[in-house]
């Protein structure tokens, strides 16, 4: 009797899911937080695997130069390294 009681507990612990990995998470433990970055452009915060922003649009993620091979930061209008102009995505 006690044996299927716990087992009855056990799986309402485990019933809960994680929505990243399907792995389940015990109740009464916190879900995994996605990190987040901030957009340059509209300062909207988000997750950082996106690369580009849904707010307005902006990239997220840096991209060489085309002339030295430099990485340019997202909203660069030049190259830090060359001068060249950044060519828009």
């Amino acid at each position: 009797m006690c044996g299927g009681h716990f087992l009855h507990l056990l799986g309402g612990l485990m019933s809960e899911k994680s929505l990243s990995t399907g792995q389940a998470i015990p109740a009464g433990f916190p879900a995994p937080v996605e990190t987040t970055t901030v957009c340059p452009s509209c300062q909207a915060f988000v997750p950082a695997r996106f690369t580009w922003c849904p707010e307005c649009g902006s990239a997220l993620k840096s991209r060489p130069c085309a002339y030295c091979g430099q990485n340019l930061r997202p909203g660069d209008s030049a190259c830090s390294n060359c001068g060249a102009p950044a060519r828009q995505a």
